[in-house]
């Protein structure tokens, strides 16, 4: 219980740092959306609820929620309700080169971020069999959350 209240006070002590630049406020809103997209993948997982289920939870179509799970950003209202919907689950680890990802993501048209994401990915997957080499498992894992 005091490793998990120690990693609560240095994560608030990260974050307040961040936040003194611009730059730092994009990578925790970037940090803040991963963690929103596993937590509800997680919660859709372990409750066993169908994401149409999670969808109307979050008052946004199935669709909508599918665009936010492959990378999509949030209007301010449903990152209010998607954020509050999140609250008290266990936010999850997120690798930090998903964050980079959403950040770079950033500079493609709204529509065309699915793209991005998933061009980075195949890239990835293709320089790894091109060299003969298996990805490693998180590795693997994380690109198939993009």
């Amino acid at each position: 219980m005091q490793e998990r209240a120690k990693m609560d006070e240095e994560r608030r002590e990260a974050e307040l740092e961040l936040s003194e630049t611009w730059a730092g406020h994009i990578l925790l809103e970037q940090l803040r959306l991963a963690e929103m997209r596993q937590i509800i993948r997680d919660y859709s997982a372990m409750a066993d609820t169908p994401r149409s289920t999670v969808a109307a939870e979050l008052k946004m179509s199935p669709r909508r929620l599918r665009s936010f799970l492959a990378g999509a950003d949030l209007t301010n209202d449903e990152w209010d309700r998607v954020s509050l919907w999140c609250e008290g689950k266990p936010i999850p680890q997120i690798v930090p080169e998903t964050v980079a990802l959403g950040v770079l993501a950033r500079w493609a048209p709204g529509k065309h971020v699915r793209d991005v994401r998933a061009a980075v990915a195949n890239v990835t997957r293709a320089e790894y069999a091109r060299i003969g080499r298996q990805l490693p498992s998180w590795t693997a894992e994380a690109l198939e959350v993009l």
